[in-house]
Parts: structure tokens; sequence; C-alpha cells
């Protein structure tokens, strides 16, 4: 049920984009024109989503979990050590992931953003991780990944392989739960 509400969430935008493109082809055209010309768009659109866009995010997320579906993802993870060793290893950690282009580190917030590179599934994705000093020496590290552009519909599952890749990659480097 999920899947079939996310994809729906894909084609609804569309009507949006009816409206603009009626407005817009109306002022050029008239007004039967800007009807006839957003209803052809509009067509033209959801055609193309439900051909095109849907079947490939299905089959490249048929295989992951259901959370995998959401375009905005999150993981925690704690580990115990001091907390400027913690952060400056997962700086290292995500400058030595590949599809990582940029990484942003601010130690006085604590926080390290990072982007990844784009790719056919998407123009890329913003990365945070939030370090949170616990009782003692106990680190909670809050792991996001989202879609860098704020229109993205559908993201492949690549958020989900994100935020999997870096909890991974920061649990194999220094520990972690």
């Amino acid at each position: 049920m999920e899947r079939s509400n996310k994809y729906i969430r894909t084609i609804i935008p569309n009507i949006y984009g009816i409206a603009l493109a009626f407005l817009l082809m109306s002022l050029k055209y008239g007004l039967w024109g800007g009807i006839i010309s957003a209803i052809v768009l509009g067509v033209m659109y959801m055609l193309f989503a439900a051909l095109i866009f849907i079947p490939f995010d299905y089959i490249y997320t048929r295989n992951l979990p259901p959370e995998a579906i959401n375009l905005n993802q999150e993981r925690e993870i704690q580990t115990q050590g001091n907390l400027e060793h913690v952060f400056n290893t997962c700086v290292d950690v995500l400058k030595n992931i590949g599809v990582i282009k940029k990484v942003m580190p601010d130690k006085d917030k604590m926080i390290i953003s990072a982007k990844t590179k784009g790719s056919m599934a998407s123009f890329g994705e913003k990365i945070k991780l939030q370090f949170i000093l616990l009782a003692g020496n106990i680190i909670k590290i809050h792991i996001e990944s989202k879609p860098s552009d704020n229109w993205a519909l559908l993201d492949y599952g690549k958020n989900f392989k994100n935020v999997e890749m870096i909890s991974k990659a920061i649990e194999n480097k220094i520990g972690g739960s």
C-alpha cells in the first residue's frame, strides 16, 4: 500500500503542471489553445511517469526493505569514545566514500554536511551527520540523507543505500550499534 501511495504522489504534481501549462499556453494561444495544450502536456507527463519513472523506481527498490520507499532516510548509531576523535574519524570515513563529492565539517555545531555526486538516479543527495554526546563517553550519531533538490519525487532507493553505506562504514571504522 505504501508503494502505491508513493507512485500516486509521483503523478499528483501533474495537476499543478497542467494548471501552470494552461496559464502559460493561454497567454500565447488563447483560452482553448491553453486548455488543449495543458491537457496534452499533462497526459504526456503522466504517460512518461507511468511508463518510465515508476517502473524504474520499482525495479531499483523491489528488493529493499519497506522503509526504503521514503525519500528522506535517517539512521542512528551509538558508539563510545572521545567526541572529537569520533567526529574526525567520521569526516575521514565520508571523504573515503567514492560517491561523496564534498564534505563540510562544522566542529562548533558537531555536524558534518556532505553532498553526493549526481547520477542517473538523481541530481545528488544531501547528507548530514549530527553528533550528540550522551551519558559518559557514549556518542549518538544521527545520519540523514535526502535528495538535493526539493522537488524530487523518486530516488530509486539512493537515500536508503546512502545511510546504510555510511552507517556500515562508520561502524566498521569505529564500532557501534
